[in-house]
């Protein structure tokens, strides 16, 4: 049986030569109890490590992989996505701000050592309010939300989409691209703008891949 911490304290439990009680591993033994993993972890999952003979006296042990969030397959608290308390509120006002920040920030022109270096920022706004409009569907926005919540994730596909042909990652440009277009379709959504966004940068892609065909399907339904 692991010996209690008030006898391994005391000095009454036997220490291993790695500075580790008997009957502990370097997985089971947190010398300083004031660094318990968050929530969600164990001192393995956390990536904790024994402490050896030089450092028993100390009352910290070093982490593995310093600053990094997930171990093991757990998920760090800070990783989840926010809920979110008044739908309504971001979907009218949260989301569309997030756009115009996403869209200045990808007019702006970086230093030639770090061309894409805003682009990459706007990504980031991007993402993580899809997510979190993604986090929706587990609890669907009120009925008269329905439509907003759509434009809002079509608009944001095609900025994704955008942003990775404007990095010169095509692959995911084109992906988000028709996701916009699947979704406008299925909820049956007249965004101009978009729609002939979306169709023109998938026309430009297909046509540098020579497949001229194909680039003039959705550039002809660019012209709308």
């Amino acid at each position: 049986a692991t010996k209690p911490i008030a006898d391994v304290e005391a000095g009454r439990t036997p220490m291993q030569a790695n500075g580790i009680p008997e009957a502990h591993t370097k997985f089971s033994w947190l010398e300083s109890r004031e660094r318990a993993p968050p929530e969600g972890h164990t001192n393995f999952s956390w990536g904790y490590v024994g402490c050896d003979a030089s450092q028993a006296s100390k009352t910290s042990c070093e982490r593995t992989a310093k600053d990094s969030v997930v171990k093991k397959g757990f998920l760090a608290s800070s990783s989840a996505t926010k809920p979110i308390a008044d739908v309504e509120k971001f979907l009218v006002e949260k989301v569309p701000g997030v756009l115009v920040k996403a869209m200045d920030l990808s007019l702006v022109e970086d230093p030639e050592n770090t061309p894409y270096k805003s682009k990459y920022e706007a990504r980031e706004l991007l993402k993580a309010t899809l997510a979190q409009l993604e986090s929706l569907k587990s609890r669907l926005p009120p009925p008269e939300m329905d439509a907003v919540f759509a434009e809002e994730m079509v608009r944001i596909h095609v900025m994704l989409g955008n942003n990775y042909i404007d990095t010169e990652e095509f692959s995911q440009g084109e992906k988000f691209l028709s996701s916009a277009l699947d979704l406008m379709k299925s909820a049956n959504l007249n965004l101009v703008p978009e729609l002939i966004d979306a169709n023109n940068h998938l026309g430009m892609l297909w046509c540098s891949r020579a497949e001229y065909s194909k680039a003039e399907s959705y550039l002809q339904q660019a012209k709308y």
